[in-house]
C-alpha cells in the first residue's frame, strides 16, 4: 500500500465506524446509546487528529509548518482527552469538572497560536490589525452575553433593595 493510499484507507474505515456508531446512538436504548455516542466522539477525534497530523506532516518545511503544529497539537490535546474521558466512563467515574477537561481546553489555544500566526504571517498590517480588532470584539460581545444573566440578577436586587428601603406608605393615603 502507497503512503498516500494508507492514510485513506485509515480515514476510510474510522468514517465507517463513525457513521456506524451515530446510526447506533439514535437507534439504541439509552444504555446502549452512551457507548454508541462516546463510540462516535472518540472516532470523530481521532479523525480530526489524522487530519491534523497529515496537515502538519505535509506543511514540514513551509512556511505554515509552525501554524499547522499548533493546530495539530491543539487537536491531538483533544483527542487525549477523549481518551481519558472514555476512561472515566468506563470507571463511572465523571466529576466536572474532570481530568478530561484540561486536554479539552488546550483546544483553544493551539487553535488560536495557529491561527495567530497565519494571520501575522500571511495579512498586511493593516488588515491584521483589523483581523485583531474583530476578534477582540467578538471576544467582548461573548463575554458580555456571558454577564448578561448576572447583570440582570443584579438589577432584579437593586430593584428589590430599593422598594425595600422605600418608607412604608401612611395610613391617610
Amino acid at each position: 500500500m502507497s503512503t498516500s493510499t494508507l492514510p485513506r484507507a485509515v480515514l476510510a474505515c474510522l468514517t465507517a465506524v463513525l457513521v456506524a456508531a451515530s446510526v447506533g446512538a439514535r437507534l439504541s436504548g439509552s444504555a446502549l446509546a452512551s457507548i454508541f455516542d462516546n463510540l462516535h466522539w472518540t472516532v470523530g477525534s481521532l479523525i480530526a487528529a489524522v487530519f491534523a497530523f497529515e496537515g502538519w506532516r505535509r506543511s514540514r518545511g513551509t512556511p505554515d509548518d509552525i501554524a499547522a503544529r499548533w493546530f495539530f497539537g491543539g487537536v491531538l490535546a483533544f483527542l487525549v482527552g477523549q481518551f481519558v474521558w472514555d476512561a472515566q466512563v468506563v470507571a463511572a467515574w465523571l466529576p466536572f469538572p474532570g481530568p478530561s477537561d484540561v486536554f479539552y481546553l488546550l483546544l483553544g489555544p493551539g487553535l488560536t497560536v495557529g491561527l495567530w500566526t497565519i494571520g501575522r504571517r500571511r495579512l498586511s498590517p493593516t488588515d491584521w490589525h483589523a483581523a485583531r480588532l474583530d476578534a477582540a470584539s467578538l471576544g467582548h460581545t461573548r463575554k458580555s452575553h456571558e454577564l448578561r444573566p448576572v447583570s440582570d440578577m443584579l438589577v432584579d436586587v437593586g430593584d428589590t433593595a430599593a422598594r425595600a428601603c422605600r418608607p412604608p406608605p401612611s395610613s391617610s393615603e
